[in-house]
């Protein structure tokens, strides 16, 4: 288990409440453009973005940091972390569809 109190890779992790600040302001940005998706194929990404991006948010406000706990080669991740990827992929592919 690693204390990640950067963002990924623990980058800045000597500014923990900058990167709450900057995580909870994207996580505003990701919410509206949820919203936006509404009826959209890429709408499922973007509601899993969210989901991690609030639960990655609300541990840092609260703890500090984010408790990563998967190792993927030299990596270590939390579900969130995998939550954020998997909306991202999905999003593309949504965006890709729907140019179709």
């Amino acid at each position: 288990m690693v204390k990640n109190s950067g963002f990924a890779g623990n980058r800045f992790d000597k500014h923990p409440k900058a990167v709450a600040a900057v995580s909870a302001a994207l996580t505003g940005v990701v919410c509206c453009k949820m919203i936006g998706a509404y009826k959209k194929a890429s709408f499922p990404g973007w509601a899993m973005l969210f989901a991690g991006a609030v639960s990655n948010t609300l541990e840092r406000v609260l703890k500090g940091y984010v408790t990563d706990y998967i190792r993927i080669g030299k990596y270590e991740y939390n579900v969130a972390d995998l939550m954020i990827y998997t909306g991202i992929a999905i999003i593309i592919g949504g965006e890709l569809w729907e140019e179709r």
